[in-house]
């Protein structure tokens, strides 16, 4: 075995120790859709945003991510999270509430 392949165990376990919850699942359908991970430029491409907002909205647990620096993504649960965020979604942008006129 190589060092950088006893690194990637070592960085998987401590991924596990940390979400034991759901840490396997997630590794597993990283694993198993063979997708294509964009990192947190691509994501500010794709949806105009800086990529403060997009870290901001992965530290509130908004946007699903795979820990890391820079933020790496999935395209499938990142596209779900976008789709969601948009107006009119779970998340979406509420109307703006109108301001009552003042009496003179």
């Amino acid at each position: 075995m190589t060092a950088e392949f006893c690194s990637l165990v070592g960085l998987m376990k401590a991924y596990l120790d940390r979400n034991p919850v759901d840490g396997a699942k997630r590794i597993r359908v990283f694993f198993e859709d063979d997708q294509v991970l964009l990192s947190t430029d691509d994501v500010a491409k794709l949806t105009g945003w800086s990529n403060g907002h997009i870290i901001r909205l992965c530290k509130q647990n908004l946007l699903p991510h795979i820990p890391g620096n820079p933020h790496k993504f999935m395209i499938r649960p990142l596209m779900i999270a976008l789709e969601q965020l948009q107006v009119g979604g779970i998340y979406g942008r509420r109307k703006a509430t109108r301001k009552k006129p003042t009496a003179k």
